[in-house]
């Protein structure tokens, strides 16, 4: 498991995030599809971003400093107390 700082893992969210559009457009128009379009993205329950930090997690093994235990457990206890 590798964890970035906010920062850095922000950063590679961006770029996938510029990698998955490219390749939707690719593929709408290899496919003989509309073009996308921006405002539609925006419309999407669940963006482009929150997609991008999905695949981050789960596909890449990549997780922000933020997801660390150690950082969870004081969180909680600060909301805890």
């Amino acid at each position: 498991m590798a964890y970035y700082d906010a920062q850095e893992f922000a950063l590679l969210r961006e770029r996938l995030s510029e990698v998955l559009q490219l390749a939707a457009a690719k593929f709408a128009k290899e496919n003989g599809l509309d073009e996308l379009s921006e405002s539609s993205l925006r419309q999407m329950n669940t963006s482009i971003d929150q997609i991008s930090s999905e695949i981050l997690f789960f596909g890449c093994n990549a997780w922000p400093e933020s997801a660390r235990s150690d950082a969870l457990g004081y969180m909680i206890e600060a909301i805890a107390s």
